[in-house]
């Protein structure tokens, strides 16, 4: 199995039973086993773990940081580069 297999489930006792490992009997695995920062409170946040942008230098850095990693990958492209992503040029030779 190449895809790591996420279970969320509250631990109740030393014995679990989950079902979702059948598949895995008899296989190698490695378990780990961390606490659930999602269910512990925290502070409040934007939607997919952003940092609320009402904390602006944690959520500027972030975004900054953001962009420097997008104009790291660009570097490979010439100077002046302007990608068409006109419509015409998207459809083109597609028989439109």
């Amino acid at each position: 199995m190449n895809n790591p297999l996420r279970i969320r489930t509250r631990v109740d006792s030393e014995t679990l039973h989950l079902p979702e490992l059948r598949a895995l009997i008899g296989k190698d695995v490695e378990i780990i086993v961390i606490e659930d920062a999602a269910a512990a409170p925290g502070p409040a946040s934007g939607t997919n773990g952003e940092p609320s942008r009402r904390d602006g230098a944690d959520w500027r850095s972030r975004f900054d940081a953001m962009v420097a990693e997008a104009c790291a990958a660009q570097q490979h492209l010439r100077a002046g580069y302007a990608p068409d992503d006109s419509r015409d040029a998207v459809y083109e030779g597609r028989g439109e």
